[in-house]
């Protein structure tokens, strides 16, 4: 176990909880995927590549009761060209009630085009990986090549959207779409398309899920597109004539640009928050908040902290979202920038006069600590954070860490 102390005002302790080692047949390079917990203090998590067929593994990390962790390759993607079984894990994984979790590969399965997948507990501690969704062929009209992972209602329905595919032709391969798959009374799952995006004025290429409110509205965001080709902010409303998409807001360049791969969040107002990769007043991307009027039922945006220019310290290009701490602060990763260029770990504290305040807590360093950080932050009941990077530590393929407040 590494420890670094936070470089930032904030009071706060990185702990690397786990070095990937793919030279021993282990996960590695968890970019773009984000943790998921359970109960009893177990992690869950997939990597794009590596494992035993080196297109991917899903890993349950536990304490060993001695302060440390162990961790366990539960499946292995693949191998690449099979049809059987997708490849390449990407984004945020759901669970039911029954401690089932579900996830998306990009790639794979019957037509090549990507997955949805159960990974089911049994008995001794065994797992069972099914495939549940082979996306369509290429072009045919059905979502293809998922990049941001699921969520789940109530009802057990899943929700999530693909980067190309859906009925438009407006872009080469599809525009992107989104999908909900619901459990078939007798065993199986039926997938129907909610939305297929057509570029202008909705967006294109959406490689963000979608969050649901107490309402069941789905909210979203597309990297590119919309009516100044920068990306949008959407809602899915289900109304008695299907379901119906919004734009809640179109990106420019000053105000933040292209929001990544991470979700959005939302407070008990009902307001949005997120950060786009690029735009900004030094193009190296904003963390931005629309506020939700109810009397005019519409929204309007604040950038709330423009990342500083390159080369001078701050982090940049964030393509995880932000996490709102138990203090009201909001927390997130920079991909690039700090220090040694290899990504930061913020806190945008909000001030009493409404602005707000950001604090490097860690300056990644791409060696022990872990560096390229890409993944959504999961805070527990005590308000610690805990995230993947995407390279570095001991075998310099990743690392699970925690901030500890």
């Amino acid at each position: 176990m590494i420890v670094f102390l936070g470089t930032g005002a904030w009071a706060g302790t990185e702990t690397v909880l786990w070095n990937f080692n793919p030279l021993q047949g282990d996960a590695g390079y968890p970019s773009n995927n984000t943790l998921i917990a359970d109960g009893s203090g177990n992690f869950y998590g997939a990597t794009a590549v590596d494992g035993a067929n080196g297109t991917g593994a899903f890993f349950e990390l536990s304490p060993n009761g001695n302060g440390g962790w162990n961790e366990a390759v539960l499946h292995s993607f693949g191998p690449l060209g099979g049809t059987a079984d997708g490849y390449y894990p990407f984004g945020h994984i759901a669970r039911d009630k029954h401690g089932n979790l579900y996830g998306t590969t990009e790639t794979g399965g019957t037509n090549g085009t990507g997955t949805v997948y159960e990974m089911s507990p049994t008995s001794g501690g065994v797992w069972t990986e099914t495939v549940i969704y082979n996306f369509g062929a290429y072009n045919s009209g059905d979502a293809t090549y998922p990049l941001a992972g699921l969520a789940m209602d109530g009802a057990g329905n899943l929700y999530g959207t693909t980067a190309d595919g859906g009925a438009s032709s407006n872009c080469v391969d599809g525009c992107g779409a989104v999908y909900e798959l619901s459990p078939k009374s007798g065993g199986g799952w039926t997938e129907t398309i909610l939305h297929s995006f057509s570029g202008n004025p909705d967006g294109s290429d959406i490689r963000s899920g979608v969050i649901q409110d107490e309402a069941g509205n789905l909210y979203g965001t597309a990297i590119s597109g919309g009516t100044h080709g920068y990306g949008t902010v959407y809602r899915m409303k289900n109304t008695k004539k299907g379901w119906v998409l919004r734009v809640l807001y179109t990106f420019r360049v000053k105000t933040g640009a292209n929001p990544g791969y991470g979700n959005l969040i939302m407070d008990k107002a009902g307001n949005l928050y997120g950060t786009a990769y690029a735009g900004g007043s030094h193009n190296t991307g904003t963390v931005w908040e629309l506020v939700y009027s109810a009397t005019k039922n519409n929204y309007s945006e604040n950038v709330l902290y423009n990342f500083g220019p390159k080369g001078g310290g701050d982090g940049m290009t964030p393509l995880a979202g932000v996490t709102l701490g138990r203090n009201g602060n909001l927390y997130g990763t920079t991909t690039w920038g700090g220090t040694y260029m290899n990504g930061t770990f913020f806190e945008l504290v909000r001030l009493k006069n409404g602005q707000w305040k950001e604090r490097i807590v860690h300056d990644f360093t791409g060696s022990d600590d872990g560096g390229y950080p890409t993944s959504d932050l999961i805070k527990d009941a005590t308000g610690n954070l805990y995230g993947l990077a995407g390279i570095g530590g001991s075998h310099l393929a990743g690392v699970v860490f925690e901030f500890t407040q």
